[in-house]
């Protein structure tokens, strides 16, 4: 079958044949694999950070009602926040506050 030339504007761009494909045995995977952690081992300095996630929530009220809708507890929460910090060499910080926690219990 014919081929698609790239027109001018396209000239740096790859194209693939879709007609054939690549197959590697597991043996190649994992060296893949490998080749790519080394690889990004030495590019991430030691200082550097894998993971930075800060979660905050405003806050929640929760009453429970048994069957006839009689109150059984209620749980209010003012703001809730945690962090987690991940460095590329194994440390990590991870922290939890929260402002105000009432629980009543109605039983």
């Amino acid at each position: 079958s014919p081929k698609r030339r790239p027109s001018p504007d396209e000239k740096d761009h790859v194209f693939l044949d879709v007609e054939r494909s690549i197959t590697l045995t597991v043996e190649e995977m994992k060296a893949l694999d490998a080749l790519a952690i080394e690889q990004t081992d030495q590019v991430i300095a030691k200082h550097s950070m894998l993971c930075d996630i800060d979660f905050s929530l405003g806050s929640f009220k929760v009453n429970l009602v048994s069957e006839n809708n009689a109150p059984l507890m209620s749980l209010e929460m003012e703001k809730v926040s945690t962090s987690f910090k991940a460095s590329s060499d194994g440390s990590f910080k991870f922290g939890v506050a929260m402002l105000r926690l009432e629980v009543l219990d109605s039983v």
